[in-house]
């Protein structure tokens, strides 16, 4: 592991350190080949909740993007919306609360 972290610093080339980093995970099964960003794992539903929300905010149905916010954080998410557009994040309070989308 001191040595993946030594690569994170180096000044090789970004290709050489992902394969170099590849290779270290087929030996130590770490499973970094398989790691996606949170944003990639988030359901399908909330996805579809996240979209109906930003056309309730560019209608101005305020009451309904509130209320679409609140489904999303039953869901175990929360949303941060930024001037890129809105970006979802796993609610690390949720791991603590049942996820059946009901509050």
């Amino acid at each position: 592991m001191a040595l993946t972290w030594e690569l994170h610093g180096s000044r090789l080339p970004d290709p050489v350190k992902k394969a170099t980093l590849l290779e270290f995970d087929r030996i130590l099964g770490l499973g970094l080949a398989d790691w996606a960003p949170i944003a990639e794992r988030v359901p399908e539903s909330v996805r579809q909740l996240v979209a109906r929300r930003e056309a309730a905010r560019s209608g101005r149905r305020w009451a309904d993007a509130d209320e679409l916010r609140q489904q999303i954080a039953g869901m175990g998410y929360e949303l941060e919306d930024t001037a890129e557009g809105t970006v979802v994040h796993r609610d690390q309070g949720a791991a603590r609360r049942p996820v059946s989308g009901k509050s």
